[in-house]
């Protein structure tokens, strides 16, 4: 009985797991893919498109160096408002993004979760979509990294990424 319990639980937890991750994946789909974004060549403006976020622009592209920025703004999916950086590594669209957690917002523990440990935070992996997608929980936001990289790069880029977001989303 105790296994049967064990494993619906971690059913429950990937579930879960995958279901949080599609929030970026979401931004990512209808706010970048789609051409949403505004094509600001102004760092300036983008720092005024990202809102309260502004001064966190220059830390993210400080730690995605290599990666050309191309926008930064809000975005609204599925009623989330979604403060996003769009990043480009040669051909290839990242969305960096932000979204308010909702009260059901977690991430579960799983003893099969994809995950990477980055300054204390614990970083879920996945694929949605054909995308790689790496999410973490920080105060009251969910981060998200999504790309079509491969998902060691989009993980790497989100745990260089955990310190700067906890220093601008911890109250």
């Amino acid at each position: 009985m105790l296994v049967v319990v064990f494993t619906a639980m971690q059913i429950y937890a990937m579930r879960k797991t995958d279901d949080l991750l599609r929030i970026g994946a979401d931004d990512h789909t209808h706010c970048t893919l789609a051409g949403k974004y505004p094509h600001q060549a102004d760092k300036k403006e983008m720092t005024l498109g990202l809102g309260l976020f502004g001064p966190m622009l220059q830390p993210v592209l400080d730690q995605a160096a290599g990666d050309e920025v191309v926008a930064a703004q809000q975005c609204t999916v599925n009623d989330r408002t979604y403060f996003q950086i769009v990043l480009q590594r040669g051909r290839t669209l990242i969305s960096v993004a932000l979204t308010k957690r909702g009260d059901a917002d977690a991430f579960p523990r799983a003893v099969m979760a994809k995950t990477v440990t980055a300054s204390g935070t614990t970083v879920h992996e996945g694929e949605v979509d054909g995308y790689s997608v790496a999410g973490f929980e920080s105060g009251v936001y969910m981060a998200y990294v999504v790309a079509a990289l491969p998902q060691d790069e989009t993980s790497a880029l989100a745990a260089r990424l955990v310190p700067v977001i906890r220093h601008y989303t911890q109250a």
